[in-house]
């Protein structure tokens, strides 16, 4: 497989082999996440649910879609000090 970088591309419609790629990973990753999201409401029965994005590929899903409250990059660092702290 080819070496390619992760963007959003210009069309989810590609005609070459790596904007291919990068629309297949861009647009999989944001349906999967998606998904995931809605099916986790619908089964937890839980309201207010508030969704929060982290790392680094959390920023793209973030920016792409309504279904996420908040992003923040360092949120599994600060649980980890938080649980060390206990």
């Amino acid at each position: 497989m080819p070496d390619f970088n992760i963007i959003k591309p210009s069309s989810i419609l590609a005609n070459d082999t790596i904007s291919s790629l990068q629309s297949g990973f861009f647009y999989g990753v944001i349906g999967q996440s998606e998904y995931i999201i809605k099916k986790i409401k619908e089964e937890s029965k839980l309201k207010n649910v508030r969704v929060i994005a982290t790392g680094g590929l959390g920023r793209i899903i973030f920016d792409e879609t309504n279904l996420i409250d908040e992003y923040d990059k360092d949120l599994t660092l600060k649980c980890l000090y938080y649980i060390s702290k206990l």
